[in-house]
């Protein structure tokens, strides 16, 4: 667990790129399957997380406005 921070980091940087809801999904799906996913800490999920639900509620926004 010594690289979470790392790996939330990068995260959040690939996140960031997502322009899109399907390109939003693909996020989810490599993250939440990735060995690096699997061993992060879980306050670095819990952020994570966060980052997700975060952008997922944006595009709900988008969609519905």
């Amino acid at each position: 667990m010594t690289e979470s921070k790392e790996h939330l980091e990068a995260a959040d940087s690939a996140m960031a790129l997502v322009k899109t809801e399907e390109d939003l999904m693909a996020w989810h799906d490599r993250w939440m399957a990735s060995d690096d996913y699997a061993g992060m800490a879980d306050d670095d999920v819990a952020q994570l997380e966060a980052l997700y639900r975060a952008k997922a509620g944006w595009f709900m926004g988008v969609m519905a406005g």
